[in-house]
C-alpha cells in the first residue's frame, strides 16, 4: 500500500540586504532596499556558480499614504479613518454634508 510521502519543490536560496550597521538603520525607504538588492544581484552573477537565473522579488502590502498604517478597507480612497488625514476622505461625511447642504 503506497504512504504519503514528504516530496520538496521549488528549491532555492533566499539572501537578504543588511539594512541595520551597529543597531542604526541604514535602509530606509524602498529605493535603498532595491538598490541594495541590485548590488547582491551584480554580486552573485558575478561569483556565484551553478544558478540558473537571479531575481529580485519583494512582497507588496497596501498601507495608508498618510499615516503608513496597514490598508484594511476594500474602498481605494478611505482606510476606515485610521488617521485624520485619511478621516477626511470618509465618504460618509461627504454624503451627509451633501444632505445638510441639499
Amino acid at each position: 500500500m503506497p504512504r504519503k510521502l514528504d516530496h520538496c519543490e521549488d528549491w532555492h536560496v533566499e539572501v537578504y540586504p543588511k539594512d541595520r550597521t551597529y543597531g542604526c538603520w541604514i535602509l530606509h525607504d524602498d529605493k535603498d532596499y532595491e538598490d541594495a538588492c541590485e548590488k547582491i544581484v551584480e554580486q552573485v552573477r558575478r561569483h556565484v556558480d551553478d544558478t540558473t537565473s537571479v531575481r529580485i522579488e519583494c512582497k507588496r502590502k497596501h498601507v495608508c499614504g498618510f499615516c503608513g498604517s496597514n490598508w484594511t478597507e476594500d474602498s481605494p480612497d478611505y482606510n476606515g479613518g485610521c488617521c485624520d488625514e485619511d478621516e477626511a476622505n470618509n465618504p460618509t461625511k461627504e454624503n451627509e454634508n451633501e444632505a445638510t447642504q441639499g
